[in-house]
């Protein structure tokens, strides 16, 4: 039991308690429970999902909300974006991309990402009308990592691009 209150408590001796371990790849990698409609997202080169987490430079979601799976990844050989989806069409995408030159953006911070969008007038065919979010976060001098989501409250929105390393 003392073991137990220890580990809780994440105090004994002044250890830290350790993080999770992130999901395997396998979760990440899920396809999606149906199609749903990507609005051109899906243009460009098709990436293997067994190539997606190293091609994007291990910047995917390391948490999705339930039933959420991925509905693909593609480059155009400059940016790579990953789009994931639910049984309702909600939906979100990470791109990942080396502009070439510097980026700006302000906005309310969540860690080390730039809120530029919490709005309503995002959606799809079957989703209907739904919130928008728009993240950013530089990840070098000239690359960055953005995320959007679609259907999604800011709640989960900021816990998703927590969970996605930089």
């Amino acid at each position: 039991m003392a073991l137990v209150s220890c580990l809780a408590l994440s105090a004994c001796e002044g250890k830290q308690a350790l993080p999770p371990p992130p999901p395997s790849p396998v979760v990440i990698l899920t396809p999606a429970p149906g199609d749903c409609p990507l609005w051109g997202m899906d243009q460009g080169n098709a990436v293997p999902a067994d190539q997606i987490v190293e091609a994007m430079g291990g910047h995917v979601p390391q948490w999705l909300p339930p039933s959420f799976g991925l509905e693909g990844a593609w480059t155009d050989g400059k940016s790579i974006w990953a789009v994931w989806s639910d049984g309702t069409c909600r939906e979100v995408s990470v791109v990942a991309a080396d502009r070439g030159h510097p980026w700006h953006s302000s906005g309310p911070r969540v860690g080390p990402w730039v809120m530029a969008v919490d709005a309503p007038g995002c959606g799809n065919q079957v989703l209907g009308s739904a919130n928008c979010l728009g993240y950013y976060a530089h990840v070098g001098p000239t690359a960055s990592v953005g995320f959007h989501a679609s259907g999604l409250d800011r709640t989960q929105g900021d816990r998703i691009v927590l969970s996605i390393p930089l």
